[in-house]
């Protein structure tokens, strides 16, 4: 079996969704000894991909670089070059032998299925759609509009089509996609991730609850949000924040129950402030499936987020709070009330369900078995 998987980068060159999807994509294939050509256009002497591999992984990936087209910024030069770039990875693509299946990562697969609609080895995965989900201003409801175009193209010409799942494959059927072309293969993590529930019950009782944000400075993250709430009852609440992520410092707020570490790519420091942590906070008004919200189920958190994307099928009523996003700051506000109300026998019972339900739904060893029985199998298509 040979794959191509093109992707627009790949983890540890830049650390985001689709990046870091596409490393574990490439890994648990290999694993699997699968045979995987990773497609994609980053290369720096400050890292070296291969270290980020097993011996015995790298015996089935091979790593091929395309460089990504550069311009001058314009209106919608992402787009441009998005595109472009696709048609790179098609240039290349076709001058090996045709793989069984290429699995093309966000907007990769546009030039592919202009050039062979409804391509039959091609699977596409646009991951958390945000173009189609809440516009936050009318700079964004433009950045969205443009990225409208090529999603498009890909959702209505795709054969097959990966779904996060939730609300999701909604969004995929409400543009133009074959109800028959979706494959429902939600976000995992690795299984090293997973705290034993056995600390939850020996967890030293806290003189505050522990809340917890990690992610980028994005409007449509909620940050503004939170930061008004904390404002707001930080001290009239008994909770203390710590923030993870490059927030700008004009932006933080002063105060003694809050902390601001900036970008940490060290996993392992992480992996010990979620352990440390009650309950991650995710307000965000669109997202796709989240990973931190499944890092931080498996190290015991609790989790207060918004019910966008694939949000649902991560958190409910047995280990957080959903919020339903038609007012993010006061149920915000009302959730964090509510969960530092709580006794600590039900917050614990919160964080233990969190670990319980990664363990049995959210590990990569489960995902890509399924995704090698829902699309490497179907050889007809």
């Amino acid at each position: 079996m040979e794959i191509a998987l093109i992707t627009n980068s790949i983890y540890p060159f830049v650390i985001g969704g689709i990046q870091k999807h596409s490393y574990f994509l490439a890994k648990y294939f290999a694993m699997n000894k699968i045979n995987v050509d990773v497609y994609h256009p980053t290369d720096t002497n400050d890292i070296t991909l291969t270290d980020y591999y097993s011996e015995d992984e790298l015996n089935y990936i091979n790593f091929i670089i395309v460089p990504y087209p550069k311009s001058r910024k314009f209106p919608g030069h992402y787009i441009y070059n998005s595109y472009l770039f696709s048609k790179r990875l098609y240039r290349s693509v076709s001058k090996t032998k045709e793989p069984h299946i290429i699995y093309a990562q966000g907007f990769t697969s546009w030039y592919f299925l202009k050039k062979d609609p409804f391509c039959k080895n091609l699977i596409s995965n646009l991951h958390g759609l945000e173009m189609f989900q809440t516009s936050i201003n009318l700079k964004n409801k433009l950045e969205q509009f443009l990225l409208r175009l090529p999603a498009h193209t890909i959702i209505k010409k795709s054969n097959k089509q990966v779904s996060l799942g939730g609300k999701l494959t909604t969004l995929l059927l409400d543009n133009g996609a074959k109800k028959n072309s979706i494959k429902v293969l939600p976000n995992a993590i690795e299984a090293n991730w997973i705290q034993p529930t056995s600390q939850i019950e020996t967890q030293t009782p806290k003189k505050k609850l522990k809340l917890i944000f990690i992610g980028r400075y994005e409007r449509r993250k909620g940050i503004e949000e939170f930061h008004d709430v904390i404002k707001s009852t930080i001290d009239n609440l008994n909770y203390e924040v710590e923030f993870i992520g490059p927030i700008p410092i004009d932006k933080q707020l002063i105060h003694d129950q809050v902390v601001y570490f900036g970008t940490i790519r060290d996993s392992d420091f992480i992996k010990q402030k979620l352990t440390n942590a009650d309950v991650l906070i995710c307000p965000s008004y669109s997202e796709g499936m989240p990973t931190v919200i499944l890092e931080a189920m498996a190290c015991g958190c609790a989790i207060i987020a918004t019910d966008v994307g694939a949000v649902s099928l991560m958190v409910s009523s047995s280990n957080g709070i959903l919020l339903k996003g038609l007012n993010i700051k006061d149920e915000l506000q009302e959730g964090i009330k509510q969960i530092t109300m709580l006794k600590e026998k039900s917050i614990k019972e919160l964080k233990r369900n969190s670990i319980v339900k990664v363990k049995e739904h959210f590990t990569w060893d489960l995902a890509i078995k399924k995704t090698i029985k829902e699309i490497i199998s179907e050889r007809h298509f």
